[in-house]
């Protein structure tokens, strides 16, 4: 039950929207609300950035928007007024096939068009608050970029902690020591997946609570469990000086297993009690 790839927990990286900073973080620390290291304001408000932050009104960033559409409908037209003028004019020569004349008269109407088009659009990027407008965009797509992240983390947290019973049987005991620790990473707890770092000693997880050390031991077992499985876990606990021990499992205990943890420092819980742990504040 022992691999030295913990693949519990993604780094992700936010951007924030009111300072432009990006900080990196652990995607299970979404919930607690994390903060900008820099500017120290939320890295999680899904409200989108104000322009007024920027100097720019939305009247303004509608007309940036529209006005830098590259649609050359001013080249479209010229190049039929073209088209018509020199088909008017009878300036080519009738032996030219007719497609090939009519795209030889569109052209040059196109290309006035194309260009009277181009030095519109450079004006308007000109302009001093168009900076400011490009800022702004910038930062909404940043916004936008996040969100979809925090959602995304979400939804995964979520789907974790909505797995039925009978899903949880299905899975191997290293699969299960790693979902335990991605709920408890995603409710806030300190807590570290131990690979092989304590060979065959009976400690999957590492866990700091309220000062004290516990360890944790996974059983990815259809059968109830035993007095014997607990009373190994007690033993594990002296023997690394733990101040508590949990036994986590996808079934159940036998009395004599309750019976046995009666008035010792053992926590016995299914993973469903896990899932109905409350989240840790920051």
């Amino acid at each position: 039950m022992k691999n030295k790839n913990n693949g519990e927990d993604d780094d992700i990286a936010l951007l924030c929207t009111s300072c432009g900073v990006k900080n990196k973080l652990k995607a299970s620390k979404l919930h607690l609300n994390p903060i900008c290291g820099k500017c120290k304001k939320t890295l999680m408000s899904l409200e989108p950035p104000s322009p007024d932050r920027f100097d720019v009104t939305h009247a303004r960033i509608e007309h940036y928007r529209k006005a830098t559409e590259k649609k050359y409908v001013t080249a479209i037209i010229l190049g039929i007024v073209s088209a018509v003028i020199i088909g008017v004019a009878d300036i080519i020569p009738r032996s030219i096939p007719f497609l090939f004349a009519l795209a030889l008269a569109y052209i040059p109407g196109y290309i006035i068009g194309y260009i009277i088009e181009e030095r519109r659009i450079l004006r308007v990027k000109s302009e001093p608050a168009y900076s400011r407008f490009l800022e702004y965009q910038r930062v909404v797509a940043a916004h936008e970029e996040r969100t979809r992240e925090i959602r995304r983390q979400e939804f995964k947290r979520k789907d974790a902690e909505s797995k039925s019973e009978r899903w949880w049987e299905t899975i191997d005991g290293h699969s299960f020591e790693l979902e335990v620790t991605k709920i408890l990473l995603s409710k806030g707890y300190d807590v570290k997946h131990t690979g092989s770092q304590f060979g065959d000693e009976g400690v999957d997880l590492l866990l700091r609570l309220d000062n004290k050390l516990i360890i944790i031991q996974c059983k990815a077992f259809k059968d109830y469990l035993n007095a014997g499985v607990v009373r190994e876990l007690y033993g594990t606990l002296i023997h690394q000086k733990a101040d508590e021990g949990w036994l986590v499992v996808t079934s159940g205990f036998y009395e004599g297993a309750w019976d046995f943890a009666k008035d010792k420092p053992i926590r016995l819980m299914t993973i469903q009690q896990v899932l109905r742990l409350p989240v840790l504040s920051s």
